[in-house]
């Protein structure tokens, strides 16, 4: 039973091994593992989940990295509920890098019996993920909010939530927070509201590999110089202003 093992949050020693295996099988599960593109070793009795595909480990054989990157990963198999909040890998808190962009977490609302809703960004307990760098979900149709518990991963250098479907405004204090942020893409999505020019964000923002790091969808000002209204976003250090694929919900 995990719940056996909820204080024992750290990967090192036998029991937090046998706590990330059991989290790792069950976001196989929920996601729908059999149907993945790969998942080679996954649920392997015979294989050290370091080994599993997709899964990097350290030299003490601490999780660092998953990454399921265009797998086929979703949530509408009845193994679960197909929700990634209930995937507990925030407690897997050696995690310095999360990619699961490219995937199938759109649920298509016309399918029988009992459709599944749409994906959101997961409410993890993100304060338990110290050493997460990266946290990278673009492409999964995701919808709502940006949540506000996102800036308790206080390392993340990289977010990339571009090409979904967010919503709501963009939570500038909460990205200001994320101090050692230099890499943000929101691109494709429904957001309005502002990112401050003054902000830590815009100040982290740095030339890497001939371009800068800040991509948000409609930010770009009118001949006036003012943001059209809802819908957009002001972002006057914004490094690119991709135009909206699709116009925003009625």
């Amino acid at each position: 039973d995990d719940d056996d093992d909820d204080d024992d949050d750290d990967d090192d020693g036998p029991s937090g091994r046998r706590l990330v295996r059991r989290i790792l099988q069950q976001f196989y599960d929920e996601m729908c593992g059999t149907r993945w593109i790969e998942n080679e070793g996954w649920g392997d009795s015979d294989v050290d989940h370091c080994a599993w595909l997709g899964i990097v480990c350290d030299r003490s054989g601490n999780v660092v990295q998953i990454d399921m990157t265009f797998n086929n990963l979703s949530g509408d198999c009845s193994s679960g509920d197909g929700d990634l909040s209930n995937t507990k890998l925030d407690r897997i808190t050696s995690l310095t890098s999360i990619r699961l962009g490219g995937n199938a977490f759109r649920f298509d609302p016309s399918e029988e019996p009992d459709p599944l809703p749409p994906q959101r960004i997961p409410s993890w307990d993100y304060s338990r993920l110290e050493t997460l760098t990266e946290l990278d979900m673009f492409g999964n149709g995701l919808t709502g909010p940006i949540p506000s518990g996102i800036s308790e991963a206080e390392s993340i250098i990289t977010l990339m939530l571009n090409d979904n479907e967010l919503s709501g405004r963009v939570p500038s204090g909460t990205l200001s927070r994320l101090q050692f942020l230099t890499k943000l893409n929101l691109g494709q999505n429904f957001l309005s509201g502002t990112i401050f020019e003054q902000g830590r964000l815009c100040q982290n923002t740095a030339q890497e590999d001939g371009y800068l790091g800040i991509f948000v969808t409609d930010c770009t000002p009118d001949s006036n110089g003012n943001f059209p209204g809802p819908g957009y976003v002001d972002c006057r250090c914004c490094t690119q202003c991709t135009p909206r694929a699709v116009p925003l919900p009625a």
